[in-house]
């Protein structure tokens, strides 16, 4: 355990400056206290031994001039003034045989002191003294005993063996210049006080206004910046080390916000194109497809109006979402058409060359972003701006179209590999992987799960009498009925000829056969139409559900012969195992 206990600065830094400061201040003003002080006194004992020198060589020019004129009331005149002066207390001027020549106060001429123990030469002459011709006693009162030598105009008198004629001793009170003394000790400790006083506020009034003050600035703007406020700046003003810490400051928040923003920028961008990638990815089919890239950037871009360009037949297919709502347009090759939501001077641009990225069309207020793959145009993104789009948002709808433009081509290729060329159906290895797919997941969910075979009857007559033109519109024909019949999860394919098959999960036998009948009746009552007029065709239906523990060869073979069991009874008709 620490002998002392561990101090806690305090959290201010005007307090911990004037901590330091004040202690330093006070002894400062402490040791010119006690040197001014030191230097008063000397200069009032300096003073007084002038005085002292003074007044004796007024007294011996004065003793002069009396034995010269045979004066005696010259010498008594300058003692009565010297002694009224009021600060001379006694003067004795002594002979050489020890007796009082002249004195003040008046009254001791003529007498011989005792040496030992009348005052005052009893401080010189008792047993054991020591001789001082000049001292201060304890108070206040100096003593000065001043030879008088025989030099000058003594020796016309007195024989030249008698070195010394006498002593003159003088008793001067310092008390007056004490009470100065003290007085002026009095004043300069309150001189010093107040000095002390005016110095600390000087020194807090100026370390705040230039240190305290600009740093609490800064802690302010730093904790605004911790509360994630870079818009913050503090005054650069001066030049000193606090207006360079501003500056300092003041560039790494530009820098910080400047990165931040970039930062939001970049963050933007990756859930953009992670919402589109997301998105697209969901979709395996070309037309759905077109739907989920016009809904997706309309919601991830904020656009108000979004459309997507692309070549259909002779003409151009347009896909858009506006108002919350997603419609399909079509065009001619003259970019003329019903309710054509873009203006005829962006369509003509779909694929103009030498268009490689996104590029603004100011009168129509329209990014129009060219989708390509392997060089080839594939259509054309039209996204509306209210505002001109900024570099970033070009750069970012340029990365949108590539993936878009991948996705639209994966589709594509996707489409083809497992569609029916002529009837757009699924093909049939599609159908056989679905249909494996299908039975095993009844076979673990324990849902229903139908199947129909449909064959188009006498078809061989139909292509012999009216050509294999027309024998293809029938197929197309059928292939379009099926297709506005099933459901999304249906399942439609052209399994071969005039052969189809339609697989129907989640759906009972008497459920199928109600669909069953339903295609019948529209395929007989509604001829194709074909290069070779209209062709009135029928058809026949199998019905089968699936029944543990069969497998799906076995549940195709039984549709086959609920399909031929519809043959052997008469054609266009509808059959279940």
């Amino acid at each position: 355990m620490p002998l002392l206990p561990r101090l806690r600065p305090p959290r201010s830094l005007l307090v911990r400056f004037l901590l330091v400061a004040l202690p330093v201040i006070g002894l400062v003003t402490a040791g010119t206290h006690g040197w001014l002080d030191r230097s008063l006194g000397d200069v009032l004992d300096a003073s007084l031994t002038r005085e002292i020198d003074a007044r004796v060589a007024l007294i011996s020019a004065s003793l002069e001039s009396g034995m010269v004129l045979h004066d005696g009331t010259l010498l008594q005149k300058r003692f009565r003034e010297m002694g009224e002066s009021g600060d001379v207390r006694r003067l004795l001027l002594v002979d050489a045989d020890g007796r009082i020549v002249e004195s003040w106060p008046p009254g001791d001429a003529g007498r011989v002191p005792d040496r030992e123990r009348d005052a005052p030469c009893r401080e010189c002459h008792r047993p054991g003294a020591k001789a001082v011709r000049d001292r201060l006693d304890a108070a206040s009162v100096r003593h000065a005993a001043v030879s008088l030598d025989n030099t000058g105009p003594c020796r016309a008198c007195h024989s030249d063996s008698q070195r010394t004629l006498g002593m003159l001793l003088v008793e001067q009170d310092r008390g007056y210049r004490s009470a100065i003394l003290r007085r002026l000790h009095a004043g300069l400790g309150t001189a010093a006080a107040v000095l002390f006083v005016l110095l600390g506020t000087a020194l807090a009034v100026m370390f705040g206004a230039w240190v305290h003050r600009p740093v609490g600035r800064l802690i302010a703007a730093t904790e605004r910046v911790a509360a994630a406020d870079l818009s913050v700046r503090i005054p650069e003003e001066g030049t000193g080390e606090i207006a360079r810490l501003g500056r300092s400051f003041n560039r790494m928040t530009a820098s910080l916000a400047e990165s931040r923003a970039s930062l939001v920028r970049t963050n933007r961008q990756l859930s953009a194109m992670y919402a589109i990638l997301r998105d697209l990815s969901a979709a395996a089919y070309i037309d759905d497809l077109k739907v989920v890239v016009v809904r997706t950037l309309a919601g991830v871009l904020e656009a108000p109006h979004v459309a997507l360009v692309m070549p259909a037949g002779d003409g151009l297919e347009i896909i858009e979402h506006a108002g919350g709502k997603t419609s399909r347009h079509l065009a001619d090759a003259g970019v003329a058409g019903a309710h054509v939501p873009l203006p005829p001077e962006v369509l003509r641009r779909w694929d103009e060359p030498g268009t490689d990225g996104p590029r603004h069309d100011a009168p129509s207020g329209f990014v129009l972003v060219p989708l390509r793959a392997a060089d080839r145009a594939l259509g054309m993104l039209a996204v509306e701006t209210p505002v001109a789009p900024s570099p970033d948002d070009l750069a970012l709808l340029a990365g949108v179209a590539r993936q878009v433009a991948v996705a639209l081509e994966n589709a594509r290729l996707w489409t083809l590999a497992i569609t029916d060329a002529l009837t757009g159906l699924f093909s049939v290895r599609y159908f056989q992987a679905a249909l494996q797919d299908r039975v095993a997941a009844t076979r673990r969910n324990g849902r229903p799960l139908s199947l129909l075979a449909v064959d188009v009857d006498h078809f061989k007559r139909v292509n012999d009498t009216y050509g294999h033109p027309a024998g293809d519109a029938v197929l197309q024909g059928l292939a379009a009925r099926v297709r506005a019949l099933v459901r999304r999860a249906d399942i439609a394919a052209r399994c071969g000829g005039e052969e189809f098959s339609v697989l129907l999960p989640d759906t009972p036998a008497c459920g199928a056969m109600v669909l069953a009948e339903r295609l019948r009746e529209r395929v007989a009552a509604e001829p194709f139409p074909s290069p070779a007029g209209s062709v009135t065709a029928t058809i026949s239906v199998g019905v089968v559900e699936w029944r543990e523990p069969a497998t799906a060869e076995e549940l195709v073979a039984a549709a086959d012969a609920a399909l031929y069991r519809a043959k052997e009874q008469g054609r266009n008709r509808v059959c279940t195992s």
